[in-house]
């Protein structure tokens, strides 16, 4: 079994092991927590979810458990091979060896510790109390610790003794976990007069959890009179939402003040002089909204919607905190498929095609920030090397391709027209819209005859050359890198076509299972995958070969399962030497 940790998608995290090798081992669903098994001790979560440690097998049950806990971004443990679009990237020493520390003493602290004894009648105590269910070799739970500190103390200068922050050690408090249905560690609940209200799902940060908190109870939005009050909240938060009104009265402030209770990730603040307003970049007149941000998207980008809705105003601050666009490399491999959002627009362009066509992906990506995640992929560069041949784009013309996951499944949609702004705002928008129809990815039909004693297959002739009724068609599905049975195959499948080229019956196929996608060929399966379609009714499942790379084998698998009966051409004998002649010696 192979333990690996992965930097991208936990898709494509979560969420799901998808049946797509994109999304197969990076995962866009990880829930950012650490599995609790009734020993507790860590059990498979997010990308693990499902992998089972033989009984007795203490050595590979440690390799899990520390694999588990290596890094934020989830743990995989599978024997598939990994997926084409993003390269395996194995943990740094220093972080493993981070990883097996128990948390530290964290010194001084406004984190109340509760146990068995404490939880229940501290609970029932307080107004407001949020309590976090951790466990000291949890690497989520070490990561959120410093936050979580910070967050208590945030909170009690704003609220004094009426909200509590505290913790529950799940490795020693195991009856106390079972009993609120702890299931994945750090796991934290929100109580509110001694009544259980909510199981917190913000951000992992200080400023997110005091931000959930000011929401729940009631402070949604925070008023600003004065310039210096602006100056001094914008150089402490560097993300938030400015509404501008003449009065804190009527729909428009209305609306505002619900966007602010409907979004549990962000700040809201609002001021009614004109002064105040022009300190967070509001240039124009009351009603106005604003979300100030450091980033690509400009520090102060102004709400232009048409309408003034609780809804959309939610929609618009949500979105603003992604950028416009991300380039696709190792650092933003989580701000592109952790972000919760299961479209992406990818545009592969060169380095010198940057100045004509960044500018306009970047004015379409507005209309659609928080609906589609616009990716920039430098063909150009090596971190590229994957998502190039992921998607089968060759040459150095520019190129879009939309990318979704859902059902478990990932798909990609063609954009076939000219590259200009209003073409590629109406795929945006319609592809926001699930209005784009799924095209499946294909390699480009290989120009010239395609006579080889081995037919070469792509998306786009897989029905003509593999579903042809009149064959019995055996198909050779490979990767064409990193799989070494591939490459031990491959040569013997060119003899076998070479020895069938005669038959008229039977083709000998071969498909790049990754460069192509294919709804009859599961590719979450090790490659190769070797598969009789057999003449006849091309409905049924193809009879897989699961021998070896012998060719001897092969050609008894197809003479044992081929529908229409073959004969092969017997080699000829070399005619004998004419009387008086020498034999050739061996």
């Amino acid at each position: 079994m192979k333990v690996s940790v992965k930097p991208f998608l936990l898709l494509l995290i979560g969420l799901l092991c998808l049946s797509h090798p994109l999304h197969r081992l990076a995962r866009a669903d990880d829930d950012g927590q650490c599995g609790v098994s009734p020993d507790g001790g860590c059990a498979a979560s997010g990308g693990a979810k499902d992998a089972e440690v033989p009984k007795g097998d203490d050595e590979g049950a440690k390799d899990v458990e520390e694999g588990l806990e290596d890094e934020e971004w989830g743990v995989y443990v599978t024997d598939a091979e990994d997926p084409p679009y993003v390269d395996d990237k194995p943990a740094a020493a220093a972080d493993a060896e981070e990883e097996e520390k128990e948390v530290e003493d964290e010194g001084p602290t406004d984190v109340v510790a509760l146990d068995s004894t404490t939880y229940a009648e501290t609970v029932k105590s307080k107004e407001f109390i949020m309590v976090e269910f951790y466990a000291p070799w949890c690497g989520h739970c070490k990561k959120l610790q410093p936050e979580y500190k910070v967050a208590a103390s945030k909170i009690k200068a704003i609220y004094g003794d009426r909200v509590t922050l505290a913790k529950v050690d799940a490795s020693v408090e195991k009856d106390l976990s079972s009993e609120n249905e702890v299931s994945g560690l750090p796991t934290i609940f929100w109580y509110e007069k001694g009544e259980k209200i909510a199981t917190y799902s913000g951000g992992r940060t200080a400023d997110g959890i005091v931000i959930w908190i000011k929401k729940k109870l009631g402070d949604s939005v925070d008023v600003i009179a004065t310039k210096d009050a602006a100056e001094e909240y914008m150089s402490q938060n560097p993300r938030f939402a400015i509404g501008y009104f003449d009065s804190l009265s009527g729909p428009e402030w209305e609306a505002f003040q619900e966007a602010g209770k409907l979004d549990d990730s962000n700040n809201f603040v609002v001021t009614t002089s004109a002064d105040v307003a022009a300190v967070f970049g509001v240039a124009v007149k009351a009603p106005a909204v604003v979300f100030v941000k450091e980033g690509d998207a400009g520090k102060f980008n102004l709400y232009e919607g048409d309408e003034f809705t609780a809804a959309a105003i939610k929609k618009f601050v949500v979105g603003n905190n992604y950028e416009l666009y991300y380039k696709f490399q190792e650092a933003n491999v989580q701000k592109i498929f952790q972000s919760g959002i299961q479209r992406q627009l990818l545009f592969f362009l060169t380095a010198a095609q940057e100045e004509e066509y960044l500018p306009l992906f970047k004015k379409a990506a507005k209309s659609v920030l928080g609906e589609v995640v616009f990716v920039h992929v430098d063909v150009d560069h090596s971190e590229s090397a994957s998502v190039l041949n992921y998607f089968g784009v060759q040459g150095k013309e520019p190129r879009v391709v939309g990318f979704s996951t859902f059902d478990r499944k990932s798909k990609t949609h063609a954009f076939d027209k000219e590259i200009v702004y209003e073409n590629v705002l109406s795929f945006a928008k319609d592809f926001a819209a699930g209005k784009v129809p799924h095209i499946p990815l294909s390699e480009r039909i290989p120009e010239g005859p395609n006579d080889g004693p081995v037919k070469v297959v792509v998306g786009k002739t897989f029905d003509q050359i593999v579903l042809d009724s009149s064959k019995d068609v055996f198909l050779f599905v490979y990767k064409s890198a990193d799989c070494e049975r591939c490459d031990d195959f491959s040569p013997v499948i060119d003899k076998l076509g070479s020895r069938f080229k005669a038959v008229d019956s039977v083709v000998i196929a071969k498909i790049d299972g990754v460069a192509n996608e294919l709804a009859r060929i599961d590719s979450s399966k090790d490659h190769p995958l070797l598969l009789l379609f057999k003449a006849g009714d091309k409905s049924a499942d193809p009879v897989a070969y699961e021998g070896e790379s012998n060719i001897t084998a092969l050609t008894k698998f197809l003479k044992d399962n081929v529908a229409i009966p073959f004969r092969l051409a017997k080699k000829e004998k070399a005619p004998e030497p004419a009387e008086g002649e020498a034999k050739d010696e061996l």
